[in-house]
């Protein structure tokens, strides 16, 4: 029922600014993402799994004693919403990523740009058309002028 992170979700979890994780996926203790989330038995607060190891005698939230890591039973609701947190902000990142980035996926792609680079080159000619539109346009009004 715990977590087994990715290196990329463990990365994306350290580059997390504080402020994008929701107050209520926060470690009570730690204040970082609660993964493998577990529940203080004396307050109900959610821990992350590293403060439920080292948890003192007191619960350093309410100051409750005596206070075991054992007595933390798994908030599995909390840890159900933090696996899909963390798939969208990797699908946030995903997103943002092919912009930046040159992965794969965007090989197909990449003839496109080739292609919107190709009428640079007949770009020219059409300059070249335009200027002589130009011509064809005064050369009606010449014609009024001629009558």
């Amino acid at each position: 029922a715990s977590l087994t992170l990715t290196e990329a979700q463990v990365e994306l979890i350290n580059s997390l600014p504080q402020d994008d994780i929701p107050a209520k996926l926060r470690c009570a203790i730690c204040s970082k993402l609660a993964i493998n989330a577990f529940r203080l038995p004396c307050c109900e607060q959610a821990i992350c799994e590293s403060c439920q190891s080292t948890l003192p005698a007191s619960c350093p939230v309410c100051e409750h004693s005596p206070l075991s890591a054992d007595d933390c039973k798994p908030h599995k609701a909390l840890r159900t919403t933090i696996k899909v947190f963390l798939r969208t902000e990797e699908k946030k990142r995903e997103s943002n990523r092919p912009k930046g980035a040159a992965p794969t996926p965007i090989t197909p792609v990449d003839p496109s740009p080739v292609t919107a680079a190709a009428p640079a080159i007949p770009e020219r000619p059409l300059s070249g058309e335009a200027t002589q539109a130009g011509e064809d346009r005064q050369a009606p009004v010449g014609e009024p002028s001629a009558d």
